[in-house]
């Protein structure tokens, strides 16, 4: 069962295409290390207008543990996540596996 970590983000006030070029070098660090990685922008109504998703998915949880792992222990990946940092807001951090239906 797929499972998957989702990263919420606001970005600055200005700021909201450098955070995208961002996401585009996670897009790719997160490949290095055998995951997949989508972004969504929550645009209707409520208080996380403006809030990115960034999703990793993985075929499963090992799979997810295991790739993250690696993310964290890659320099790179380090620079990157001060990167992001420094032009958004962390929201929220968490964790899903499928429930199949």
């Amino acid at each position: 069962m797929s499972a998957i970590a989702v990263v919420q983000d606001r970005p600055h006030p200005g700021k909201a295409a450098e955070f995208i070029a961002l996401m585009k070098e996670a897009k790719q660090m997160a490949a290095k290390h055998g995951l997949s990685h989508r972004l969504y922008l929550s645009v209707l109504a409520g208080p996380n207008v403006g809030v990115y998703s960034s999703v990793l998915e993985a075929a499963d949880l090992a799979t997810l543990a295991a790739g993250i792992q690696s993310m964290l222990a890659d320099p790179a990946n380090t620079d990157l996540g001060n990167r992001v940092r420094e032009v958004s807001a962390l929201i929220n951090l968490s964790q899903a596996t499928e429930v199949p239906l």
